[in-house]
């Protein structure tokens, strides 16, 4: 489906080529892009993500209010200083 569009859309195949050469060095010890499919879904979703930021907030916004803020100390200590300072 890049394949298509990039053919069809010289600026959109720029974005793609970005995407693909980013999603490529981004994880090197495959931790989360563990297997083939998952990289071919990091370079839909990264394009995509671009072409379609504001629609795909919602989701992010989802595994956003999923994540134990609590237990990350680097932002419960700006958190402190942010109070410190109002």
């Amino acid at each position: 489906m890049l394949n298509a569009i990039a053919k069809e859309n010289k600026y959109d195949k720029s974005i793609i080529e970005a995407c693909y050469k980013f999603v490529e060095r981004v994880d090197p010890e495959r931790r989360y892009l563990s297997a083939r499919r998952l990289v071919t879904k990091a370079k839909f979703d990264t394009y995509f993500s671009i072409r379609t930021a504001a629609g795909q907030f919602r989701e992010r916004q989802n595994i956003l209010k999923g994540i134990e803020w609590e237990e990350y100390t680097v932002l419960q200590e700006a958190f402190q200083l942010l109070a410190v300072l109002s």
